[in-house]
C-alpha cells in the first residue's frame, strides 16, 4: 500500500502460485524479495530461495529482475536490510553463517549472477560449529549488525558488526560460574590456534570458551537410505572413558528447523558425569525436506568414534509428534 494514496487500497505482489514462498524488503523504490519461485527464461536451477528485486510501483510489482543466486552447496534463510546494506543469513554445507552486501546493488547483468559476484563480507565467527541468532537490530540507518554467537563450547556471545569498516566488537559474553578461570579464558596468547576459523580478530578483543576442557566435533553419519547427516558430538576430555561412557543422542525432525546446538550450562552435570551428547540434524534447514528417522541412523558408524556401551545409549527425539527411545 502507498501510505500517500491509502484510498487506493493493497497492492497485490503476485497471484498466489502453490509452493511459491516470497518475504519483501522495502529500499529506496525497489522491493527486495527472497523467494523460490521458479525462474524464468533461464536454464539455471535453484533449490530453495535466491535473491530478486522490483521497482515499487503499482504497475511494475510483477516484473521482477533476479540480483543473486545462493551457490553451489548453500541455502539462503532469511534477509534484512539497513540503508547501505542488505543482510543474508544463509547456510553452506549444512553450517549457519551470515554476510552483507552494499546497497544500493548494481544490476547490469543479463544472467543471473552468485552471491560471491557481489563482494560479501562474511560476518567472521570463532567457530565453524556456532549457532548464530540476529539480535535487535531495528535501527534502519545503522552500519552496525548485532549478533548472538554462541556453540556447544562457546557460552552465549554477543558481536556488533559494523558493516561499514568490516570489523566486529564483542560486547558482552555469559559468564559461567564454578570453572576454572585459567582453563575457561582465551585471550590474545591463544588467538594463532583458531585464527583460521575466525579469520579476524581485534588486538583488543577476547572471548572465552570451553575447548581445552569439552571436546566437540561434526561428523557425518549415514543414515538407513545412505544419506549422509551431520553429528555434532560433545563430551568431556577429562570425565569422558573411551568405550564405557553413556551417551544422549538428540535428533529433530519437523518443520525444516536446525537442531539448537547452543550453548546450554544445563548440559554440564551430564559431560561432568562423562556422558557423550551428540546432535544429529535429521532434518535441517531449508533445503530439500526429506525426513530420517532417527531409527535409521548406522550406530556402528558413531560408535567407531565414541564406543559407548549400548546398554546405556538412549536418545531424546524432539519433534512435533512423539518422544520416544531409539530402536537399534
Amino acid at each position: 500500500m502507498e501510505s500517500g494514496n491509502v484510498r487506493e487500497g493493497l497492492w497485490p505482489v503476485q497471484k498466489r502460485t502453490n509452493k511459491v514462498q516470497y518475504f519483501l524488503e522495502h529500499h529506496n523504490g525497489f522491493f527486495y524479495i527472497l523467494t523460490n519461485a521458479p525462474l524464468k527464461d533461464t536454464e539455471t536451477a535453484v533449490e530453495g530461495y535466491y535473491l530478486a528485486r522490483c521497482r515499487a510501483e503499482k504497475s511494475l510489482m510483477d516484473k521482477w529482475q533476479v540480483v543473486a543466486l545462493p551457490g553451489p552447496d548453500c541455502t539462503f534463510q532469511d534477509m534484512d536490510i539497513f540503508h547501505e546494506h542488505l543482510v543474508l543469513f544463509l547456510q553452506k554445507d549444512g553450517l549457519p553463517l551470515f554476510c552483507s552486501i552494499d546497497l544500493p546493488v548494481q544490476i547490469d547483468f543479463q544472467e543471473p549472477k552468485e552471491l560471491g559476484d557481489f563482494a560479501p563480507w562474511f560476518f567472521p565467527i570463532p567457530s565453524n560449529l556456532c549457532s548464530i541468532l540476529p539480535g535487535p537490530n531495528n535501527d534502519f540507518m545503522s552500519s552496525t549488525f548485532r549478533l548472538v554467537v554462541s556453540s556447544p563450547v562457546i557460552p552465549d556471545l554477543t558481536v556488533d558488526y559494523d558493516m561499514r569498516k568490516k570489523t566486529f566488537t564483542i560486547v558482552d559474553q555469559e559468564e559461567v560460574t564454578g570453572l576454572c578461570s585459567s582453563i575457561y579464558t582465551v585471550g590474545q596468547s591463544n588467538v594463532s590456534s583458531i585464527q583460521q576459523n575466525l579469520q579476524l580478530i581485534e588486538d583488543s578483543q577476547s572471548w572465552s570458551d570451553l575447548s581445552k576442557l569439552l571436546s566437540c566435533e561434526r561428523v557425518q553419519v549415514v543414515s538407513h537410505d545412505g544419506v549422509s547427516i551431520p553429528l555434532v558430538i560433545l563430551y568431556s576430555r577429562e570425565a569422558h572413558i573411551h568405550g564405557e561412557s553413556p551417551g544422549i543422542l538428540y535428533g529433530y525432525g519437523a518443520y525444516g528447523e536446525d537442531l539448537d546446538k547452543s550453548w546450554c550450562s544445563d548440559r554440564l552435570s551430564l559431560l561432568a558425569r562423562g556422558w557423550v551428547l551428540a546432535f544429529a540434524d535429521v532434518r535441517y534447514s531449508l533445503m530439500p525436506v526429506v525426513f530420517f528417522q532417527l531409527t535409521g541412523l548406522h550406530f556402528p558408524i558413531i560408535i567407531q568414534y565414541f564406543p559407548t556401551h549400548l546398554t546405556t545409549y538412549c536418545s531424546m527425539r524432539n519433534c512435533a509428534f512423539s518422544f520416544d527411545e531409539l530402536d537399534y
